[in-house]
């Protein structure tokens, strides 16, 4: 996952549209983060906030101030990566 041709572009307008979106982030299997729109400050929440999980669908994570959904992102072998709203 080394490029993503427009993500900015569409995550960009997904975080202009809808004011409970505060960034939307794209992050490989180590989870370092590898690209990013919008709010510079919110990282992606660490496992131990996992409130919900959908298996291997999704999760839900919460701290004080964020609630994330976690959406998996995988090739046809393994998840390589995940998408954090």
């Amino acid at each position: 996952m080394q490029q993503y041709a427009g993500f900015a572009i569409v995550a960009g307008s997904l975080v202009s549209s809808d004011p409970a979106i505060s960034s939307v982030i794209v992050f490989n299997a180590q989870g370092e983060e590898l690209f990013r729109a919008g709010d510079q400050v919110v990282s992606v929440l660490a496992e131990d906030g996992k409130v919900a999980g959908g298996g291997a669908d999704y999760e839900v994570r919460q701290s004080a101030e964020v609630l994330q959904v976690i959406l998996p992102l995988r090739n046809r072998f393994t998840q390589i990566g995940g998408l954090a709203v």
